[in-house]
């Protein structure tokens, strides 16, 4: 649908009609966040069009005979005190069961990632850790603790305003010019610049750039990059720092626990027209069940759908600068394979939640079983593999490419990278889905601070923009903030 929207074959014309205060455009995180809050402040006028025949967008889960396991975003960090909403939320799923407002919250630990956690093969051997100190020549260690150090103190910086050098969600982080000033370098740039170049630290920075971003050190901004390292500060009882939530779905769990929350109306339908009206906005939806259109008379609507969308369906008169939507997208290709047993044990590193190759085409895999102590080594399970689409950086060209690729194609991409570490893995695959996610996450290149887009998260008019998209970083604490903010603004509007 989304395609057809591209080419203009979706028809204009719509006979059914209906009015709603408030209109939500997107299951998403962002979207379902929204309905959450309208929920949570006992409104429940609202309405939210799906295109899909399911909610979490890009953090969905799916399941299958051996376990439920993530069909994208896999695990949140310990939320900070800047992350209070995501704290109040966990807390309500649950899962955060004491200290919600306190340094050192307590959460329920089946879903905190227990060891062993992470490892990474390169080329020969697993190696405990994404980056450890084994196998480093001593000048490679110093290297290692000198980029250490520089993000311990950007994490506990201070701007001159008072507030937090890098903090999730970004809204909080500081806007000294000094901080902000690393938006004018890439990722890449900053490193040379301070004298980094050892190629196993570059290796670490460029694959948690590809990890969380999309795309490496040679297009990310600097500003993000260190976000990254410097911003994840939560802390929890009983779990290091830097520590993980987890779920065998992956946030497909929080997707489902908002769904269960979200109240009002939903609907599967494709909304593809926004235009101004002196009443509201009207929306024209495409309802796949009946093959037709509807046009939607809303006095608010929350558009939690992407931006590359948004160019194709928002009227000029509605926005006061159509650059707010020409945002950066990195494509994405998630993979779950099947297997009947665990590879063959291999002495070097335990098997691990999230395991990485340092030399193949992916990101790595995570193992959705990792977190149920009776699967942990043994029997049936689900290795989520993810690869991020980032060569080159020509993301229109690698989305081309991934219109056009069929399932054999992107299976060897995926075997071939396993067969590596793991030579027994085609005598143990028995089933293997693919999705591919064309705009999977925004990908915040040199200068996305000063971005048009970075305006849409402050539209306070009739249209309220809700997607990471406007704050150009794809993750759960940001969508869900940018939800909250929106359904505020919209309560407020509708009295």
């Amino acid at each position: 649908m989304g395609h057809a929207l591209r080419a203009g074959s979706i028809g204009k014309v719509a006979r059914l009609k209906k009015k709603v205060p408030i209109l939500i455009v997107g299951g998403g995180m962002a979207g379902l966040s929204a309905a959450y809050y309208l929920s949570q402040a006992g409104y429940q006028d609202h309405l939210m069009l799906e295109m899909e025949d399911y909610l979490g967008g890009n953090a969905a889960g799916g399941q299958n005979a051996v376990t439920r396991y993530p069909w994208g975003a896999h695990y949140i960090p310990l939320p900070s005190k800047e992350s209070s909403h995501v704290r109040h939320m966990l807390h309500d799923f649950g899962m955060l069961l004491d200290g919600v407002d306190s340094e050192i919250p307590s959460y329920d630990e089946r879903y905190i990632v227990h060891a062993p956690d992470e490892r990474v093969f390169d080329g020969l051997m697993w190696r405990e850790g994404l980056f450890s100190e084994e196998g480093l020549t001593q000048w490679e260690k110093d290297e290692r603790q000198r980029f250490v150090d520089m993000m311990t103190n950007f994490r506990s910086a201070y701007g001159a305003d008072g507030r937090k050098a890098f903090a999730i969600p970004i809204d909080f982080s500081s806007a000294d010019p000094e901080y902000l000033k690393l938006d004018r370098l890439t990722m890449s740039e900053w490193l040379a610049g301070n004298g980094f170049k050892g190629a196993r630290l570059l290796w670490y920075v460029n694959y948690c750039c590809r990890d969380d971003f999309g795309t490496g050190i040679n297009k990310v901004s600097a500003w993000i990059g260190v976000h990254y390292f410097a911003a994840r500060s939560g802390k929890g009882r009983h779990a290091e720092q830097g520590a993980f939530l987890t779920w065998p779905e992956g946030l497909g769990r929080l997707s489902a626990e908002l769904e269960l929350r979200a109240g009002g109306q939903r609907e599967r339908a494709f909304v593809h027209r926004l235009i101004d009206d002196p009443k509201g906005i009207r929306a024209t939806a495409y309802i796949p069940e009946l093959g037709e259109n509807c046009e939607i008379l809303a006095q608010t609507v929350i558009w939690a759908a992407p931006a590359h969308v948004a160019r194709h369906a928002i009227e000029q008169d509605i926005l006061p600068d159509r650059r707010m939507l020409e945002v950066d997208s990195a494509p994405w290709v998630v993979a779950n394979l099947a297997l009947k047993d665990w590879p063959k044990y291999r002495p070097d590193a335990a098997f691990s939640w999230d395991n990485v190759m340092m030399h193949g085409h992916g990101i790595g895999y995570v193992v959705a079983t990792h977190q149920d102590i009776a699967q942990a080594t043994h029997g049936p399970t689900v290795l989520t593999c993810y690869d991020s689409w980032s060569q080159g950086d020509d993301f229109t060209h690698n989305r081309q490419i991934l219109e056009k690729a069929d399932w054999g194609t992107l299976a060897a991409r995926f075997l071939s990278d396993l067969r590596v570490p793991h030579p027994d893995i085609d005598s143990l695959a028995t089933n293997l889905d693919i999705r591919i996610w064309g705009h999977a996450m925004a990908s915040p290149g040199k200068g996305f601070l000063s971005h048009p887009a970075r305006k849409l998260a402050s539209l306070d008019d009739k249209l309220l923009f809700a997607h990471t998209d406007a704050v150009g970083y794809s993750v759960f604490e940001e969508a869900s903030w940018l939800g909250l903010m929106a359904a505020k603004k919209a309560l407020a509007k509708i009295g």
